[in-house]
């Protein structure tokens, strides 16, 4: 279980990396989303990952499509 819990938090911390580097680019749209859905396979079912694209789309006016398609009414 140790070993579970260090490799999470190597993962939250490599997150954490992705995010901060995103957000760099912030006047460039196109990079600061690039970064996020690189990683989309590897993070999609984390909350944080999750919460951090939906904002950066909400950041651009991109917000319906933060919504995930089941509770967009699609």
């Amino acid at each position: 279980m140790k070993g579970f819990f260090l490799l999470y938090l190597r993962r939250m911390g490599d997150l954490d990396k992705i995010v901060e580097e995103a957000w760099k680019h912030q006047d460039y749209p196109e990079v600061l989303m690039r970064k996020p859905q690189e990683v989309f396979e590897d993070f999609h079912e984390n909350a944080m990952y999750l919460f951090e694209y939906a904002n950066a789309l909400d950041f651009m006016g991109r917000e319906s499509e933060a919504i995930p398609p089941i509770l967009n009414g699609c």
